[in-house]
């Protein structure tokens, strides 16, 4: 007895590109086929839907809307405020020396001209920088201050953020 055919060649069948002497003679073949044309047949009786043409915009107008508090935009506004009067209070600590800013950087045209004479002359050696002074005055109560302030906000933060909303928050 042969093997019964595949679910794929029962749709070729129904395509009408096979034809099987395998179905004359089994029954199991025979009712699986007749299965198929009947789902067939229940598919193309269906009444076609259209879709909308923008699903996303029906799905988002069905999902509840969230109201943004007026405590978490103020706790957003005072966050990004002591971000940045930590960041200019940091910056302001540094002192950039004078020999640093007169530094002028190299010309692209100067570059590829010692670039092309290293390799003329065999020696591959990068232009030299001046040195960076390292007189940065930093004290250390300075830098556990502002250590100590980053951590206090970044908790402060991440504790509006991370914490889940109560029942009376949720309606």
């Amino acid at each position: 007895m042969t093997p019964h055919l595949s679910d794929e060649q029962l749709n070729e069948i129904l395509d009408g590109r096979l034809n099987a002497p395998h179905l004359d003679s089994c029954n199991d073949c025979q009712t699986r086929l007749a299965d198929l044309r009947a789902l067939f047949v229940a598919l193309e009786s269906l009444p076609e839907k259209n879709s909308p043409r923008n699903l996303t915009a029906s799905i988002l107008a069905r999902l509840p809307q969230t109201k943004t508090s007026r405590a978490w935009n103020w706790v957003l506004t005072l966050q990004a405020a002591s971000a940045l009067s930590i960041f200019i209070w940091f910056a302001n600590l540094f002192q950039i020396p004078t020999e640093f800013t007169a530094y002028q950087l190299p010309t692209f045209e100067s570059l590829l001209a010692q670039l092309a004479t290293s390799i003329s002359n065999l020696q591959f050696s990068l232009p030299s920088l001046p040195a960076i002074p390292s007189n940065l005055q930093l004290s250390t109560f300075n830098l556990s201050l502002l250590l100590a302030s980053a951590a206090a906000l970044w908790i402060v933060g991440n504790n509006f953020l991370l914490r889940t909303p109560t029942q009376k928050q949720r309606r």
